[in-house]
């Protein structure tokens, strides 16, 4: 049977049953309204709800200075009768030059609301916005190494042996932003990927150290991640 709304604006719109309760958009303005339900009825262009009225109590003096009381204003009583609104001028005149609509208009109307229907579901997220898994960062274990910062750099660590050519590392070269830890006994400390080149070439490796990569989860034997350098004297 449809269910006849109207807008804010006024315009009649005719839409199907199972859109009650739904929010539509007028195929005519573009106003956002809400559908009634199939059995309550629609109000026409610019009739007023009903103006709920709430009964005060009425005023009452109680006992206290009779000489205060004296130079209060007098209590005037409550007018129990709902103020008649009036319509505006603009909507009895809309609702004056509304058009006749066919059925086959109505029917074209009702298409184009429930294809406007605004989804109550949330909002979904945009591709671009999205945040893919390879691009997110891992971070290794905070219980084992600690978290990189770009203040654990030393300043002199990129300075050390800075006419010397580096040699190359697969282990590093597969990623040159990423920071290193070594660490020997439990102690250790974060360089960048050129100080850690340096680091190597020096030969102040000794075969215990264990080192991590920033995209790492925990800590490798140096020589299985770097088997390109040789055992040195001490770190």
């Amino acid at each position: 049977m449809g269910i006849v709304s109207f807008c804010p604006n006024g315009h009649r719109v005719k839409v199907k049953d199972h859109l009650a309760g739904r929010k539509g958009i007028c195929p005519r303005c573009g106003s956002r309204f809400r559908i009634p339900a199939a059995a309550q009825p629609a109000l026409a262009a610019g009739t007023a709800a009903p103006v709920a009225v709430a009964l005060m109590p009425a005023a009452r003096i109680v006992s206290f200075d009779a000489v205060l009381a004296a130079g209060l204003p007098p209590a005037l009583a409550l007018s129990a009768e709902p103020v008649k609104q009036e319509r505006p001028a603009q909507i009895e005149q809309a609702a004056a030059a509304q058009p006749q609509v066919t059925p086959e208009v109505e029917e074209q109307v009702a298409a184009a609301v429930e294809q406007a229907i605004v989804p109550d579901a949330q909002a979904v997220v945009p591709a671009e916005h999205s945040v893919a898994p390879a691009a997110q960062a891992v971070v290794p274990a905070e219980d084992a190494w600690p978290a990189f910062e770009h203040g654990d750099v030393p300043a002199a660590e990129v300075e050390l042996l800075a006419d010397h050519e580096c040699s190359t590392y697969a282990a590093i070269e597969q990623d040159p932003q990423l920071p290193w830890y070594v660490a020997i006994d439990g102690a250790g400390r974060w360089l960048a990927a050129d100080a850690m080149r340096q680091w190597l070439d020096s030969g102040q490796a000794t075969g215990d150290e264990q080192v991590c990569r920033g995209d790492w989860k925990s800590g490798k034997k140096i020589y299985e991640v770097f088997p390109e350098i040789n055992p040195g004297a001490g770190w």
